[in-house]
């Protein structure tokens, strides 16, 4: 039930559809699937495939935690921090983030110091940080939404690593329809800031027509801005 709403969500062997997606969770954490109710509380969270209620997010985080789900704890942990579906309780956020620490592997505790300095300010180095870790699934389980999620809060604090990995996710309709005409505008965004992955997105968006009118000169100019960059870095 798990694997059959994840297919929905992601739109992997089949058409992307939220809303058997979240029947499929819903099914799955009945029939005591813990994960399943961490990412019910991520649909209610994003009002993805049901109506948006942070209240009822909150919640299926909670019920998951309690339920020793360790992703479930830092995330609640940073709903309280945040005061997302919840009053902020900042002692009670660093409580969980610490409890989930514990539980990682010996000597492992990276999710656990950028969840800490994400608190401060909403950090966008560490919120970067964070999408990178549920991105490739380093010391949590894979979650490319949450990964989606905080590049974003990244990007919107004028992160351009994080501008350049919301690119890609729209580049290749990652948890997203695919778009490349934003793919486009973010890469630039990142280009323009010096990422060098970007500078080569941009310029294949360039030489294929992709999200843009086709220019070959442009696409030239960044692909030599990229090898210059590469070049300079070693």
């Amino acid at each position: 039930m798990y694997n059959l709403a994840m297919y929905y969500q992601y739109g992997r062997y089949t058409e992307k559809n939220l809303e058997k997606a979240f029947y499929w969770y819903q099914k799955a954490a009945e029939n005591g699937d813990v994960s399943s109710l961490y990412n019910l509380g991520e649909h209610y969270e994003l009002g993805n495939g049901i109506e948006k209620n942070e209240f009822k997010a909150f919640e299926y985080y909670k019920k998951s935690a309690e339920n020793g789900f360790i992703d479930a704890k830092f995330y609640l942990g940073y709903c309280y921090i945040n005061g997302i579906g919840t009053e902020v309780n900042k002692e009670k956020g660093f409580e969980l983030y610490n409890e989930a620490a514990e539980l990682l592997h010996e000597n492992d505790d990276k999710v656990n110091y950028w969840y800490y300095k994400a608190a401060d300010n909403d950090n966008k180095v560490a919120l970067y940080k964070l999408g990178e870790i549920y991105e490739t699934g380093k010391d949590v389980c894979e979650n490319l939404v949450k990964a989606f999620e905080f590049y974003k809060k990244s990007a919107n604090q004028g992160f351009i690593d994080a501008q350049y990995k919301l690119g890609y996710f729209y580049d290749h309709g990652i948890v997203v329809y695919i778009d490349k005409k934003k793919a486009f505008d973010l890469y630039k965004i990142a280009a323009e800031g010096g990422n060098i992955k970007a500078q080569k997105c941009l310029a294949f968006l360039y030489e294929q027509g992709e999200g843009i009118e086709k220019d070959l000169e442009q696409a030239i100019y960044w692909y030599k801005e990229a090898i210059k960059n590469e070049y300079q870095k070693v």
